[in-house]
């Protein structure tokens, strides 16, 4: 059956982004999936559109700059009143703006509507979208648009005022008419009022009985007024205004009507079919005391189902809070009042619904700052997220919860694009696997990468979590899961806690690693109260276990028992500020929707006295909040966690503080040490490479490998039982788990893959010293040998790749037996002797190549996250092998840690005589700097795996068939080549088989041989490209060299399998004993064997994606190389740590 490995840390993590530009004035809108969309004018008097990426990293924001793509100038134009509409039907935005240019010139800008495709606004000129105007007109300080919905074909109502809102006169108001096509507009300055105003309170363009109009709230002898004004016909009608009336807005309707709330003494809501008759009344739907002192009144309309309106307010002291009332049912029920943001908090707003269905609003603060906030539809809590907009050398930090699900067939092989049904205990935006998703009850489809990898990040500021259920798993290879799996992301974080709670004193003395105390409340309470709340902390955290292993989805208007024993018991109290925890002010508590625990997180300085207690078979929490009692019943898992973190905050234990103690942190001295030896040796390996000639002396010994390889491919046979050798992986191992699933491990692959940082990183590149004259001769090479090898190696290729390709997908675990025989050795050992000639004259190009390689290293490269992440840490400026060590430096500390405890050994310094000495024969070198070599080997090969892995899927997605006019996408992406080349360069150079006392030594020499090769041919073809690119000609020889290199990669490969075969067949029949300095270890020959044979499938599937055309085969290819990649570096990660826990680093050799 198939199965989910899972693995959940709360980590630390980053985006690449910045905040967008301050504003504090914006209007919400939506794109066209129901993401939002903001129009905002920056506090630098920009007009911008806030637009959600569709590349880079998920959940950050393009830019585009509105009053450029005008045609205007920020620095000579300035926008000084703008309003926008999107209609509930068409989704079509509507914009209006008056800018005043630096000449005392104004313009009235009216564009056309539009859609928001999010593939086309950030290209799309919005000067072509301006109707013409008229040539002169005073300046216009407000414009108020009204329902885009009353007529289908017409533009919505637009009234204009000359004076800014808060000096509104009767004089001041005009409209603006739209010809029927859009093609003029006009004003109609006779819209004025029926009386004198004293003062104009507040004005919105709405719509009655079908006619376009404004309604105006104002003043005329002491009294307040509201009317509602026809635009384009004579028609006046007086409402009876509430008392204390300061702020009205419109309630724009499908139906193209307009209703309308009026905040007052209370807020009172005006239907539009009342409204048709002079003198209706409202009806009052709230009188709490945050209506009365309005500051900015916006409302959002929900038309699902029972269509509810929420009216969003702040007040004068910045507190700001909502009511929502089903429009049915207004006059029947009086709805609740939610304060959401207390006093000070508030700041400026916008909001709307999202796609979900979900309340939304986007909020500055007193800086300029947006902040979006999202309520679930479900649990009713609130969720607040930043605005940013992706950067390539900026990073903003996070925390979340990051959780890895790796989906396993029936035979534990990856499943590469396998589907599973995920669902939430509560309704929540997240970024699996770098795409926001919402999840909820329901249950989601989502698809697995190449690694059969499913990565969760949910960012989070408490130690809250929503659970979550697998309940199927699709795939052509998997079977159904054994039941559904809840998987609880807190749970290494509250069994910390818990482990914390139940040690004597371990509470009031806990630090973080920084030396701050966790909790400093803790040690100056008294020891009883202390007692009480741990008790209390350790009831919640049982409660939350039980609730994990059965996740349920609980309304929050309602109640659930959970616990029966309590119940039968009656009310006890379970942990309090006080011991006066049963006097009558518990009693007078409100029941408050958890809608209102933001409000209550950010008060908590102001709670007098809180109680928790079990009564009536649930649990409530009860505060006392500057006199205001309210009670929550603590009903579902999440909340649960909500109450726990309410209690650590009490207990001045700050979020950054508890991240650090309870969650993964990131041991980044540990890891730039690791890097910068990862670095030192590399740079010191080419050094010494291209001054000692060992480009040469490789070459030299080619005539001998390519016979050695002739003898033993004709010669291979394999002991029965190694043939029997699966490709899937072994049963699992408590190392292989906690290395390979590890959540925290898998970080930097996500980042790579999925959060845009391998697809958006920028090389600066450098002038070389080798000028255009390798690219000249490496041009002759091929010239002279492409027309003699091409057929036969492709067709060779082509056959044998193909054939291995479908061998795997169609059987996971394919025996090593099957692959051998599949491979034919005659037809290989025919193509040897013409492969032979081009391999010594292109290593002959190799000093000149691997010159070109090394000037790469020192370009500067701007990675998202990564870059700004060792600028930021090291202080330094960063270049291609910095990025490069510390890509292999992050996994390698962290698995270390995760199996030793401790940080990774330096790597041994391996000397140039001694590295010299091992290419030439390995004469006079000692045992011990054998070993040495073969440690340092082991550490790099092993990263290698995983981010070259990754760079084959861009190569295989990337491949392209050249059409007229070009190659129809680019060959790969110009880092994943370049990094996977520069792995291939650094784990060649490093793992050279140097401990010479081992079976099969002379056929290992020839696979590192190989691979050397292999990683030649592909520098050369990358400098061919760079020149062909540069050059702006030749997309059909550069099509042919590809198809030429992966022709060639698959040779080597299948070659590689071959021969690995035969060490594979020394090993396991040699005698213990028989090599004094090894030791026989079948089940090591047996995870080397098939972690070698999968890293070449891999290699092999990623050439034949590349090398052949036909859409469904190429697709195959790419799944074979993600499945076989990702099983090559868990079988190779379980060998490598099983080794090093024994002990033995000789045999730890990873990749040759």
């Amino acid at each position: 059956m198939a199965t989910v490995r899972v693995d959940s840390e709360l980590m630390q993590s980053w985006i690449s982004a910045v905040p967008v530009p301050a504003s504090h004035d914006f209007r919400a809108l939506k794109d066209g999936n129901g993401r939002p969309l903001v129009l905002s004018l920056g506090n630098d008097d920009v007009l911008y559109l806030l637009v959600a990426s569709s590349e880079g990293q998920s959940g950050t924001y393009q830019i585009i700059d509105v009053t450029r793509s005008l045609g205007l100038s920020p620095d000579r134009d300035k926008v000084v009143a703008y309003d926008a509409v999107q209609s509930v039907s068409s989704k079509m935005i509507y914009i209006v703006l008056s800018v005043e240019s630096a000449s005392s010139w104004h313009r009235m800008l009216v564009l056309r509507p539009f859609l928001p495709d999010v593939a086309k606004l950030p290209s799309m000129s919005f000067k072509e979208l301006i109707v013409p105007q008229p040539s002169n007109f005073d300046a216009v300080k407000g414009i108020y648009l009204g329902s885009p919905d009353v007529n289908k074909k017409s533009y919505p109502g637009v009234v204009l005022s000359y004076e800014p809102s808060d000096r509104l006169m009767s004089q001041s108001l005009v409209a603006l008419k739209l010809s029927e096509d859009l093609s003029t507009w006009t004003l109609n300055k006779n819209l004025k009022l029926g009386e004198n105003a004293d003062q104009i309170l507040d004005v919105c363009s709405g719509a009655l009985g079908g006619d376009k109009g404004v309604f105006t709230l104002y003043r005329i002898q002491g009294s307040l007024s509201i009317k509602f004004t026809a635009v384009e016909r004579l028609r006046e009608t007086s409402l009876n205004c509430p008392k204390g009336a300061t702020r009205i807005a419109p309630v724009f309707k499908t139906d193209g009507s307009s209703d309308l709330v009026v905040a007052g003494e209370g807020l009172t809501y005006f239907k539009s079919s009342d409204m048709a008759y002079k003198g209706a009344d409202g009806f009052l739907i709230s009188n709490d005391p945050i209506f009365r002192s309005v500051r900015d009144l916006d409302v959002s309309i929900n038309t699902s189902g029972d269509p509810t309106v929420s009216v969003f307010v702040s007040n004068k002291a910045f507190a700001l809070g909502y009511v929502t009332a089903s429009i049915k049912k207004i006059g029947r029920e009086t709805p609740p009042t939610i304060p959401l943001l207390p006093e000070g908090q508030g700041g400026y707003f916008s909001s709307f619904v999202a796609s979900s269905g979900n309340k939304s609003l986007i909020c500055a603060s007193n800086d300029g700052t947006l902040t979006l906030f999202e309520q679930a539809a479900d649990t009713l809590l609130w969720k607040r997220s930043p605005f940013n907009v992706a950067s390539l050398d900026k990073n903003i930090e996070i925390t979340c919860h990051q959780t890895r699900l790796t989906l396993l067939d029936a035979q534990k092989a990856a499943l590469t694009g396998g589907k599973a049904i995920l669902s939430s205990s509560g309704s929540v935006l997240l970024t699996i696997n770098g795409q926001q998703t919402i999840l909820d009850g329901e249950g989601t489809e989502v698809t697995a990468d190449h690694s059969g990898t499913i990565t969760i990040v949910c960012p989070t500021g408490d130690i809250s979590a929503y659970t979550y259920t697998v309940t199927d798993i699709s795939d052509s290879n998997a079977e159904p899961l054994d039941g559904n799996l809840s998987i609880d992301p807190a749970q290494k974080v509250h069994s910390r806690m818990m482990s914390l709670l139940t040690t004597d004193g371990a509470l009031t003395s806990a630090k973080t690693p920084s030396g701050e105390l966790l909790a400093p409340e803790a040690a100056s309470m008294p020891t009883q109260d202390l007692k009480v709340m741990t008790e209390g902390m350790r009831e919640l955290l049982k409660v939350r276990a039980n609730f994990a292993l059965k996740p349920e989805i609980v309304t929050s208007s309602l109640s659930m028992p959970l616990n029966q024993k309590i119940a039968a018991q009656g009310v006890k109290v379970l942990a309090a500020s006080a011991a006066n925890a049963s006097d009558s002010w518990v009693d007078k508590a409100e029941r408050q929707l958890w809608s209102a625990w933001m409000w209550v997180e950010r008060q908590v300085d102001k709670v007098k006295n809180w109680v928790l207690r079990a009564a009536n078979g649930v649990y409530e929490f009860i505060l006392d909040i500057g006199g205001k009692i309210v009670k929550f019943v603590v009903d579902t898992i999440t909340n649960v966690s909500k109450a726990l973190s309410w209690m650590w905050n009490k207990l001045k234990a700050g979020w950054k503080k508890m991240v650090d103690f309870f969650g993964f942190l990131f041991s980044w001295k540990d890891i730039i040490e690791c890097k910068s030896k990862y670095k030192a040796v590399t740079f010191k390996l080419f050094k010494e490479s291209l001054e000692n000639n060992t480009v040469d002396k490789v070459a030299d010994k080619v005539d001998r490998w390519f016979e050695d390889m002739k003898t033993n491919l004709r010669n291979l046979t394999l002991p029965p039982e190694l043939a029997k050798t699966s490709t899937s992986p072994p049963n699992s191992t408590a190392e292989s788990e906690k290395t390979g699933d590890a959540a925290s491990a898998g970080w930097t692959n996500y980042q790579l893959q999925h959060g845009g940082a391998l697809k958006q990183s920028k090389v600066q590149p450098q002038a070389t010293s080798t000028g255009n004259s390798t690219e000249d001769a490496l041009s002759k090479l091929f010239q002279k040998y492409i027309g003699t090898l091409a057929d036969s190696l492709q067709k060779t290729a082509s056959d044998v790749g193909e054939k291995l390709v479908l061998l795997f997908d169609s059987d996971r675990s394919v025996s090593a037996g099957k692959v051998v025989q599949a491979i034919g050795s005659d037809i290989l050992v025919g193509v040897l002797d013409l492969l032979r000639l081009f391999v010594v004259d292109l290593i002959r190009l190799g000093a000149d190549i691997l010159k070109g390689l090394q000037s790469l290293l020192t370009c500067r490269i701007k990675m998202p996250i990564f870059t700004r992440l060792y600028e930021d840490m090291s202080g330094r400026p960063c270049n291609v092998l910095d990025i490069i060590s510390l890509i292999l430096a992050i996994p390698m500390t962290i698995i270390t840690k995760i199996f030793t405890g401790e940080k990774p050994p330096l790597l041994p310094t391996v000397s140039p005589d001694t590295y010299n000495k091992m290419i030439d024969g390995g004469q006079g070198v000692s045992k011990e700097d054998q070993l040495k070599f073969n440690q340092m080997s082991a550490s790099i090969g092993l990263g290698a795996i995983s981010l070259q892995t990754i760079c084959d899927i861009v190569e295989i997605a990337g491949s392209a068939v050249p059409i007229a006019g070009g190659v129809a996408g680019v060959i790969g992406g110009p880092f994943a080549l370049d990094g996977k080349l520069i792995m291939g360069v650094i784990s060649r150079a490093a793992s050279f088989p140097a401990y010479k006392r081992i079976p099969a030594l002379e056929i290992s020499i020839t696979i590192w041989g190989l691979s050397t090769l292999a990683t030649f041919v592909r520098a050369g073809i990358r400098r061919l490209q760079a020149a062909i690119k540069s050059s702006g000609v030749g997309t059909a020889a550069q099509y042919a060299q590809q198809k030429f290199l992966s022709g060639l990669e698959v040779v080597l490969a299948v070659l590689s399998i071959g021969l690995w075969s035969g060490v594979g067949g020394v090993e396991y029949t040699s005698q213990p004993g028989e090599y004094p300095d090894w030791i026989k270890d079948q089940d090591d020959t047996t995870y080397k064997l098939t972690g070698s044979l999968l890293t070449q499938l891999g290699t092999v599937g990623t050439a034949v994606g590349v090398l052949v055309d036909e859409p469904v085969t190429k697709a195959v290819a790419g799944v074979v190389s993600g499945v076989a990649g990702a099983s090559s570096y868990a079988i190779l990660a379980a060998r490598h740590y099983r080794a090093l826990g024994k002990g033995r680093y000789a045999s730890a050799i990873s990749k040759i």
